[in-house]
């Protein structure tokens, strides 16, 4: 499972994205992983959270997800299309 997610308000000068997936580790058996940053800048964060099975992650990716709609955010693909196009996630960095 992998999302991305935008939320854009030009009133506030706030172009952000967010981008969840979850995948496995070597040290714990799932994790997920969550990246963010604006959209006009190359700054962006980035954590894991370990899981113990994978549907332990979805769950928690799932809430993260929903957390993110409520506040505003928009889902802007399955993040396969949407992180190829936009940003790719290697060794830990993300880049545009």
């Amino acid at each position: 499972m992998m999302s991305m997610l935008t939320r854009i308000e030009p009133e506030n000068n706030m172009d952000r994205w967010y981008f969840v997936g979850i995948q496995p580790t070597l040290f714990e058996p799932w994790a997920v992983t969550c990246a963010w940053g604006n959209r006009h800048t190359r700054y962006a964060r980035m954590r894991l959270l370990p899981a113990e099975s994978l549907k332990a992650a979805e769950g928690i990716a799932d809430a993260i997800v929903a957390r993110k709609v409520r506040r505003g955010y928009f889902l802007t693909g399955n993040g396969e299309e949407a992180t190829s196009a936009t940003y790719t996630i290697y060794k830990g960095q993300i880049a545009r």
